[in-house]
């Protein structure tokens, strides 16, 4: 990791690191439902961040990317990029 436009696939106990400041994003190409479990030290944002985000997805629908952007603004979160929805 860490050079640009580099991929990691991940697997089962497949673990990575990403240093503070680095762009990145998670994406689900398969059909069956992923994990992901995520650890941020220190803490710059806790659970309420997820909290904030799981609200939009429980709501049901396609996700409001201005929705996704303030969620993320309060934590000092930046939208690199929103992929358009899937057809």
């Amino acid at each position: 990791m860490g050079h640009e436009n580099s991929s990691l696939e991940a697997y089962a106990k497949r673990s990575c690191f990403i240093p503070r400041t680095v762009v990145h994003h998670w994406h689900n190409p398969g059909l069956d439902t992923a994990r992901v479990l995520t650890t941020l030290t220190p803490a710059s944002i806790g659970p309420t961040y997820f909290r904030g985000l799981g609200a939009l997805l429980a709501a049901g629908g396609p996700l409001d990317p201005a929705q996704v952007r303030d969620v993320m603004a309060c934590y000092r979160l930046v939208v690199a990029c929103l992929l358009p929805p899937a057809s």
